[in-house]
Formats: C-alpha cells, structure tokens, sequence
C-alpha cells in the first residue's frame, strides 16, 4: 500500500488525538477522508477551514454535507474562507449574524461582490433593527449602510454616524440631497 493510501485509512479510522495531526496533511484525498471519519468534531472541522491553503474541493464537500452546515461557526468559517467559492459563499451570507455580514462588508480580502451582496443584506434587515444595534452599525458599518442610517435621519444616530471611518463624502451628499 502506498504512503497516500495508508495515510488515507489513517484519516478515516483516526481517533481524536490523531486527527489533530492530519488536520495538516497536504493531500486532499487525506483531507476528504477525515471528512468520513465519525470522529471528526466541529472544533477539528473549524480548525481545518481555517487553513488558507485549503484546496476548494474541500471546501466545496463541506458546503455539500448538510449535517455539517447545521453548526454555525462551521458556515461562518466557510463563508469568511478565501478559496471558497463565490456561489457557496453567496448561499451562506443569507445565514450570518448581523455583525459578520459587517465583517464580510469591510474585510479587505473579500470579493467585491460578496461586500456588494453582505451590504445589501444590511440595508435590508435595517428597517426592523432596534436602536442600539443601528448605533452600533453607525460606528462600524460600511459606507453604503452609514448612508442609509444617515438618510434614516435618527438623532442618536446621525451624530455617531458621521464619525463612521468608513463614511464618504458621497454617502453624506446622496443622504442630504434625499
């Protein structure tokens, strides 16, 4: 047998402790079977999606497996991934939390149409955001949704909103020219 095969069998009967090790095998037929293995939890799963050099096949049989979808830090982990595809990565923006789709929105290593796609998430859950949560999307929300607080015209907003970092010159005119 050869080293791939039997570094193979490894991952699919590994025990916990092993698994730590071949989270950090190169191959990724090695990678695909410690997707097999009953042992694999989610912390070991996040770990492995938080290497960059992940290959996208890998990513792409997670976001097939339903069952591993249904924790959160798992679709986070793959939506925040680098070599995760766009369509996949789409797909899961719909299920993050209100402040992830804002790290999405300012991460600068994300695909501008993923930000384009995160923000328009934002401006569509604004109307049923209580007061503190647009506070707090007023310090540190993306330009496009400062705008829209802007626009919005709240008074305990307005003045926190235009200390934004990221607002611009363009969002406060297109707000006041409303």
């Amino acid at each position: 047998m050869s080293e791939e095969g039997s570094a193979r069998e490894r991952a699919l009967a590994a025990t916990s402790d092993e698994l730590a090790v071949l989270l950090h095998h190169a191959s990724a037929d090695v990678l695909l079977a410690l997707l097999d293995n009953p042992a694999m939890e989610e912390t070991q799963l996040c770990l492995l999606l938080e290497r960059k050099n992940l290959p996208s096949e890998i990513l792409e049989e997670v976001a097939r497996r339903k069952p591993l979808l249904k924790s959160y830090r798992v679709k986070r982990a793959l939506a925040f991934h680098p070599r995760t595809p766009c369509l996949i990565s789409l797909r899961l923006l719909r299920d993050l939390y209100l402040m992830d789709l804002v790290q999405v929105a300012i991460v600068p290593g994300v695909s501008a149409e993923l930000k384009r796609n995160a923000e328009d998430q934002l401006l569509a859950r604004l109307p049923q955001l209580p007061l503190g949560q647009k506070i707090t999307l007023a310090r540190r929300g993306p330009a496009r949704v400062a705008g829209a607080l802007l626009a919005e015209g709240h008074e305990q907003v307005v003045s926190i909103v235009l200390d934004n970092p990221h607002m611009t010159e363009a969002q406060i005119l297109r707000a006041l020219s409303r």
